[in-house]
């Protein structure tokens, strides 16, 4: 399991996270060790349910920035989708809310 998919299922709080030069250790992400000249992120996390503790991830700069894309592009696209939804149901048909209204 990815850190994606586990911050969303059983975390819920981040307790610590600090970066810096790469030490070595396996990113969360892609499997790929840190290397000395790459920054990444230790990110500790508290852990929920029936055994409560904490977690930690390493995670290279890279694989945070492709994760944050990730994450905008699905909330941009669920956001087309509710227009275009929002839109059938008026009977105005679909348009995309980030360009300007038509005029008239």
């Amino acid at each position: 399991m990815i850190l994606r998919e586990k911050v969303g299922s059983s975390f819920r709080d981040v307790v610590t996270a600090r970066g810096g030069p790469g030490v070595g250790k396996s990113c969360t992400v892609c499997g790929l060790p840190g290397k000395s000249r790459e920054l990444e992120f230790e990110i500790q996390f508290a852990r929920d349910g029936d055994n409560p503790g904490l977690d930690r991830f390493h995670v290279r700069v890279r694989c945070v920035v492709l994760l944050l894309i990730s994450f905008m592009h699905r909330v941009r696209s669920r956001q087309v989708a509710r227009a275009r939804r929002s839109g059938e149901e008026s009977g105005e048909g679909a348009r995309d809310p980030s360009l300007p209204a038509p005029a008239g």
